[in-house]
């Protein structure tokens, strides 16, 4: 059992006609898809093997950390100023 939400396993889901990064329980023959309990997301059940498979565990993630950088600002793009 985790210890914290930190130890606790994400894995990589097939929803069939979407994917899915979340915690979860095997329950008989549901597979039950935990939201972290901050998120807007809805805890979401499904039929296990038959609606959703396991492809992995996720062990790394990739992100941006910033959205872009559209235009640089004048400071930066005119340097140091002559005065």
């Amino acid at each position: 059992m985790a210890r914290s939400e930190f130890d606790r396993p994400i894995y990589f889901v097939d929803l069939r006609n979407e994917y899915a990064c979340a915690w979860c329980e095997l329950v008989e023959d549901k597979l039950v898809l935990l939201a972290h309990p901050l998120s807007p997301v809805k805890t979401r059940i499904f039929v296990f093997q038959n609606e959703a498979e396991i492809i992995g565990q996720v062990t790394g993630v990739a992100m941006r950390i910033v959205l872009s950088l559209a235009e640089p600002s004048d400071e930066i793009s005119k340097g140091p100023s002559q005065s």
